[in-house]
Order: structure tokens, then C-alpha cells, then sequence
């Protein structure tokens, strides 16, 4: 990743924004995935109702971050 970063001479301060808004993403992912996981399945579905919500939270986070990394793509791309 950093080599990337460096080939296409992205300033410290675009490459720390970004890759704190990933890093923010990936801990609002993967902290409650951890809490749940640590409840146990069973404690997981009474705490959301339904398993349903934390796939559909996993699906629309995957979404995304997808969007999110297109755009920054598309962003620095187009900045060259």
C-alpha cells in the first residue's frame, strides 16, 4: 500500500485522512462483530432481535467501504 501511495506522490496529509477514515470504518466493522461473537450466537440474536440486522449491517458496511474505496480510486486518479 505504501509503495502505491508513494508512486502516485499522494501528499502525508491526503494518505493519513484517508487511511484514517478507513481505519475508523474498519473499527466500527470489526469492534462490534467482536462483542457479538464474544456473546455467543444465541446472545447475538436476543441483543439484535434478529440475525438478520447483523448480516444486513456486515452487507451495508461491505457496500460501503466498496463505494468509499472507488471514490479515493477516482479521487486520486484524477488529481494526477
Amino acid at each position: 500500500m505504501i509503495f502505491y501511495v508513494a508512486a502516485r506522490r499522494v501528499s502525508l496529509a491526503v494518505f493519513t485522512l484517508f487511511n484514517s477514515i478507513g481505519t475508523i470504518i474498519w473499527l466500527a466493522v470489526l469492534i462490534p462483530l467482536g462483542w457479538l461473537a464474544g456473546r455467543g450466537l444465541e446472545g447475538a440474536a436476543s441483543a439484535l432481535g434478529t440475525i438478520e440486522i447483523a448480516v444486513a449491517v456486515f452487507v451495508v458496511s461491505i457496500i460501503v467501504f466498496r463505494i468509499v474505496s472507488v471514490w479515493i480510486t477516482k479521487k486520486i486518479g484524477s488529481t494526477q
